[in-house]
C-alpha cells in the first residue's frame, strides 16, 4: 500500500525557500523540489515517520537534473529551518496521523459517493395535480387542477440608433476607450455613419486598427489644413 503525504496550502510561497534558497546559492525552485523529494522519503519510512532514510543526494539529483553537489547545499541549508539531523521538523504539524491512514480516506470517500447515489436515485413526487387531504369519503382522491401560469409577455426592445451601433463596433474592435477616435472618425467622414462603420470593419482586418483609422483621420486632417492654406493664400 502506498504512503500519502500532504502539502498545505502555502507551501510553495513559504518564504523559508528564500532563505534557503540564499543559503545554498540555488534556485527557489529547485529547494522546494529538493523538499518534496524529503515529503516523499520520509513519508515512505516505514519504522518512523517524518525521518529522512536511505536518503541519497546523488539519486535526487539524477531525478531533478542537477548536480549532487546542489542537492547537497541545499539539504545543508535546510537544517534549522525545515531539517533537524535527518527529521522533517514540522512533520507532526503537517502530517497529523489522523489522516495518514488511506483506508479512513477511502471509507470517507465511499460513503460521500453512496449519499451522492441516494440523492440522484430519490424519485421526484412533485406533480401537476395535488391529491386533497380530507375526512370525506366523496372528495378523497378527487384531483384540483392547478391554475395556469400566466403568460409574460417580453418588454419591447428599443432599436439601437446607427451612431450608437458604429460607437459600440468601435469600442470591440478598439477597445473601451475608443470613443474619442470614433468621434474623429466620423468627423473625417463628413458624418457618414455608413462610411464610418465601413472604415471600422475595415480596420477590424488589420493587424493594428487603431493604426489604420488615425491614419485615416490624420490624411482628414491634412487635407482639410491644407485647403484652409491655399484658401488664406499661405500654401506653396
Amino acid at each position: 500500500m502506498a504512503n500519502w503525504v500532504r502539502l498545505w496550502e502555502d507551501m510553495p510561497t513559504d518564504p523559508k525557500w528564500r532563505v534557503i534558497a540564499k543559503r545554498s546559492g540555488r534556485s527557489i525552485s529547485e529547494v522546494i523540489a529538493v523538499f518534496n523529494f524529503m515529503l516523499a522519503n520520509a513519508g515512505a519510512n516505514a519504522n518512523e515517520r517524518g525521518v529522512l532514510l536511505n536518503w541519497s543526494d546523488e539519486d535526487v539529483a539524477a531525478a531533478l537534473d542537477v548536480d549532487p553537489e546542489h542537492v547537497a547545499a541545499i539539504r545543508e541549508a535546510m537544517q534549522g529551518k525545515t531539517l533537524e539531523g535527518d527529521r522533517l521538523s514540522g512533520w507532526e504539524k503537517r502530517q497529523p496521523k489522523r489522516e495518514d491512514s488511506s483506508a479512513e480516506r477511502a471509507k470517507q470517500w465511499r460513503e460521500r459517493k453512496r449519499t451522492q447515489a441516494n440523492a440522484l436515485e430519490r424519485p421526484d413526487t412533485d406533480t401537476d395535480t395535488d391529491i386533497v387531504p380530507n375526512n370525506s369519503n366523496e372528495l378523497l382522491g378527487r384531483e384540483i387542477a392547478r391554475p395556469p401560469i400566466a403568460a409574460v409577455t417580453p418588454l419591447p426592445v428599443s432599436p439601437e440608433a446607427p451612431d450608437a451601433r458604429v460607437y459600440r463596433r468601435g469600442r470591440e474592435v478598439l477597445g473601451n476607450s475608443a470613443g474619442g477616435i470614433v468621434k474623429r472618425l466620423i468627423v473625417a467622414k463628413d458624418g457618414n455613419l455608413s462610411l464610418a462603420a465601413a472604415a471600422i470593419e475595415t480596420a477590424s482586418t488589420k493587424a493594428d486598427p487603431k493604426t489604420y483609422l488615425m491614419a485615416i483621420v490624420n490624411a482628414r486632417q491634412k487635407d482639410s489644413d491644407s485647403e484652409r492654406l491655399r484658401i488664406s493664400g499661405d500654401a506653396w
